[in-house]
Formats: structure tokens, sequence, C-alpha cells
């Protein structure tokens, strides 16, 4: 892959709540480089969403705030940045896809005035029939099918699977140097997500777009991704190539999340389930948060956090964060 575009490091992000300070992602640090799809997997809750949300800095107000870490976009630290300076970077430098497009767009207005803002923000100053002529290619680019009268269209006048190539559309219309792409493929049907899954790989090869592909469908990753994080509880807990991690998973939430998919090649009763629930973010833990739901938990699971150090791979880049990667009993 190409030169590294965006640095995430140590990143803290907390909720502060009445209760208390809750932290959703915790001590996060990850790269992406241009041409570069990275996927980040994990239940609901492991802190993958509030990721992204803490690199475009759109965290729910005014609870929502990165305590520590950086944020380098070619070196240049966003953390600590003001809202007017953000707006400079999303869309133009970062865009983002949300995984419902059904929220993403704006019922009241044409798709075309949504992607045509989108294109403002990039070119001021140019004329309507231009950007208007802009925004009718950037639909063509992603598949809109009669793109010229699709542009006076409504977004409840257009399927799922169409606003959903609209909402990327309008991510791709500032030329990004990265997309964020947050679960776009939940709410399409499997031969939508085939398409929309091409259609991602032909804008990166177009434009050498790095991509971050959040997604709890790790066949999307096998077939997309270079490079793979799994989170779990706000932490990392193993990353490495997506064939090393694939290969030898070496956390046991990695090696439960593969054994979850099912296989065309093998006859099951019950498909594999894993026990338990995702750790209450809110709770006091102690030791490794995946400790009670582990069959391989040893003592000093429960009491220590584990530090990251080499997996079972062997390869350099493959790293893990558990004390009993060799599951001794």
């Amino acid at each position: 892959m190409g030169e590294t575009i965006l640095q995430v490091k140590n990143l803290c992000t907390v909720l502060d709540l009445s209760s208390g300070t809750v932290p959703v992602v915790n001590d996060v640090s990850f790269d992406v480089g241009v041409g570069e799809t990275l996927g980040i997997v994990g239940e609901s809750g492991s802190g993958k969403s509030m990721t992204a949300l803490s690199i475009m800095q759109v965290l729910p107000k005014p609870i929502g705030r990165i305590a520590s870490g950086q944020i380098l976009l070619e070196g240049t630290d966003l953390v600590g940045m003001s809202n007017q300076q953000m707006g400079q970077i999303r869309g133009r430098e970062i865009g983002m896809i949300l995984q419902d497009p059904h929220t993403s767009l704006n019922p009241v207005f044409t798709v075309g005035n949504q992607v045509i803002e989108a294109l403002e923000i990039n070119n001021p100053g140019t004329a309507r029939k231009t950007l208007r002529a802009h925004a009718i290619d950037a639909l063509k680019k992603v598949n809109v099918a009669d793109a010229e009268r699709r542009i006076d269209a409504y977004p409840h006048q257009m399927s799922g699977g169409m606003k959903q190539r609209v909402v990327g559309a309008i991510a791709i219309a500032g030329a990004p140097k990265v997309i964020i792409a947050d679960e776009p493929t939940t709410a399409l049907d499997v031969t939508i997500q085939l398409q929309y899954l091409q259609l991602l790989r032909d804008i990166q090869d177009e434009t050498g777009t790095a991509i971050i592909f959040i997604t709890h469908d790790l066949g999307i990753v096998a077939n997309l991704c270079h490079r793979l994080v799994v989170m779990y509880g706000g932490k990392i807990v193993e990353s490495g190539t997506v064939a090393d991690v694939f290969g030898a998973p070496s956390h046991p939430y990695t090696e439960a999340l593969l054994k979850s998919v099912p296989s065309v090649d093998q006859k099951l009763d019950r498909l594999y389930a894993i026990d338990g629930q995702p750790p209450a973010l809110i709770s006091d833990r102690v030791g490794c948060s995946f400790a009670p739901r582990c069959p391989y938990a040893l003592d000093i699971c429960r009491n220590q956090v584990p530090q990251e150090s080499d997996a079972l791979s062997g390869a350099k880049s493959h790293r893990a964060s558990c004390w009993n990667m060799e599951r001794t009993t």
C-alpha cells in the first residue's frame, strides 16, 4: 500500500454522563495508507462507530469528547481543531458514509440538491449549472441509473439500495483522501451489497482513496479489506493483515467471531454463538474485558489487563492483547 495518510494514536474518547465519565474508545491506535482498505470489526457496542465519529469530530454534544490522543491527517493533528476548522476537513479531506441512508438524507430536499451542497464545499462560487453537471457525474460514478432524471428525485422516491448509492455520491463528491464507511451495506440485500462493494473498489482504484470500513460482516472484510483491527469493549484486541488474522486468530474473541460465521462445507445442528454479553462500559472493569465470556480465561486474565504482543502467525504486523494465546487451560 501507499504511504500512511491517516494515523490514530492512543485515542481515548469519553461520554460525560450524570452517572460518571464513561470511556467508549480506550487507547486505540491504527493507521491507514493511500489506496488501502482497513477493516474495523466487532460486536455492537465495541467502539467502532464512536471511533469513526471521533475522527470526524461529530461526537454527541455536549456529552462526547476526545479526552486524549492524536488523529493525524498527513501529519496534521485534528484533535483540538475548532468546528469551523473541521468544516474544511469534513467532505474535502475525509468523507463518511453512514449505515442508514434513510436518516442520512434530508427528506425535504432532492438528492441533487444534497449532492450539489457537498460539491459547493470544494467549489465555492461555481455556477449552479456547472455544479448540477458535476452532481450528475457523481451519481453516474456510483451507478445511479438515469442520473439525469434521478437528480431531481426526493429520497422517498428511491429504493434503499439507490439511496445508499446517493449517500456514496455525496461522500465522494468532495474527492476526499479518506472515506469512512460505517456499515454501509447493513440495509442492503446480498446482490446490492456485492455491487456496492465493487463500487467502492472501483472508486479506490481510480482515485487512490483510503477506506476505513466498519462492519460486523467478516465475509465483507475477507473480500474487501487489506488489514483488519478487531475491537472489543472500546479497545483493539487484535490487528494485522486479513490473511494473518483469519489464518491464525490469536485473541479468543477473534476466534469466536470467526466460528460464528456459518460455513457451506459443514452441516451443523446449531450455529455457534458467543456466550454472554459485551461489557457494560460504565462498569469498573478489572483485567481482560473479554474474560467473563472467554472459555480459555486464566486467573491472570481476570486480574490484569493484557498487553499487546506478537500474535500466533509470527508476522511483524500481527499483534494481539491476550494472556493465553496458546489456549492453555
